[in-house]
């Protein structure tokens, strides 16, 4: 009798088991991970990122700084899983994976097993910036959806190169710049970095188009000659000074040559005084330009200009050289992921 009821005990205690484990598989299987430490028992999922400069899955960057991190997901859990490698909002930082990449950002993970991922994150801000990583789970047969944070898209690197030299002005020489006004390289009022190009006017320097019956002033750097049908960006940072009888002349940041003008429709009459200013256009080159103007005023009949103002960070890019015919980017995009450079870089889009 005793040896029945013992059985009988021993099945209870196997059934209870059965149906205990049954409940929690179930609440499991129908239970997406959030964040966090996790474990199977309740119904969730856990995984380990891990990667150079990554710290407490957050990564810092400096102003405008652009870092390439490959990084691992490691699963910790028994089972397969789905994933998903995600970024909490930061408006200021962009984060995408690299096509070269080892492993894709979302899929099929085994138990146990090492994900290789190649991102970049991109500062575009002049101040320091932190953003965090995470990465969201499920059960294979069930659809992913991320309930927190970002998607990651693919970027594509571009090597870009600024025509203008040195348009920061942090190089001793500014002999590609010539002018009717009086130009020197100045730490005197800078936006970025230590020097600035400063232009004013002084009359003996003055250059009177007789033909056309105006006085006029500019600043100038000439450039291989803009190639016909391509997309190109032109940008610069200003700070006027002075712009005295400014509503009886005419002025313009463009690009010129074979008798045509790109200017963005800018008018610098139109600018504050003293506080810096960005201005950009873009346009699709119809002739052979061969000449960028950070600045150039005409001035009907005799008049004249009372002018002074401070030039920084100034570019000429040709989109369609870098991106490729048909992928060019929008001046906004332009103005937004393009930070000042010299020389060539890397530009991620």
């Amino acid at each position: 009798m005793k040896i029945k009821n013992t059985y009988k005990l021993t099945i209870g205690v196997l059934i209870f088991m059965i149906l205990l484990f049954g409940t929690s598989y179930a609440f499991f299987a129908s239970v997406v991970e959030k964040h966090g430490k996790l474990n199977i028992v309740v119904g969730t999922l856990d995984y380990q990122i891990k990667g150079n400069g990554i710290t407490n899955n957050q990564v810092t960057l400096a102003a405008y700084e652009i870092k390439q991190i490959t990084l691992s997901i490691t699963s910790l859990n028994k089972i397969s899983s789905k994933y998903e490698l995600y970024y909490l909002p930061n408006h200021n930082v962009e984060v995408g994976y690299l096509e070269e990449s080892q492993d894709p950002v979302s899929g099929n993970i085994d138990a146990s097993q090492k994900k290789s991922v190649n991102i970049v994150v991109i500062n575009h801000t002049n101040t320091s910036q932190t953003v965090t990583l995470g990465v969201e789970g499920g059960l294979e047969k069930n659809n992913l959806v991320l309930s927190k944070g970002n998607h990651i898209s693919k970027l594509s690197p571009y090597k870009a190169t600024n025509i203008i030299v040195n348009g920061g002005l942090e190089k001793e020489n500014i002999e590609k710049y010539s002018s009717t006004m009086d130009i020197v390289r100045t730490n005197h009022l800078v936006y970025e970095g230590n020097y600035s190009l400063e232009a004013k006017k002084t009359c003996p320097s003055c250059s009177v188009n007789t033909s056309a019956g105006v006085v006029y002033y500019y600043l100038i750097q000439s450039i291989p000659k803009t190639i016909q049908n391509h997309k190109y960006y032109a940008t610069e940072v200003i700070y006027p000074a002075k712009m005295n009888n400014s509503n009886s002349w005419r002025g313009e940041f463009d690009v010129f040559g074979s008798g045509t003008i790109e200017d963005g429709n800018i008018k610098l009459p139109n600018l504050k005084i003293n506080t810096w200013q960005k201005l950009s256009f873009t346009f699709t080159s119809s002739a052979e330009q061969s000449l960028f103007r950070p600045m150039y005023i005409n001035i009907p009949g005799s008049g004249d200009v009372d002018f002074q103002a401070y030039f920084d960070n100034m570019m000429f890019i040709d989109l369609t050289e870098t991106f490729g015919s048909g992928n060019e980017p929008d001046q906004d995009w332009c103005d937004s992921h393009i930070h000042y450079f010299d020389d060539t870089i890397t530009i991620y889009k």
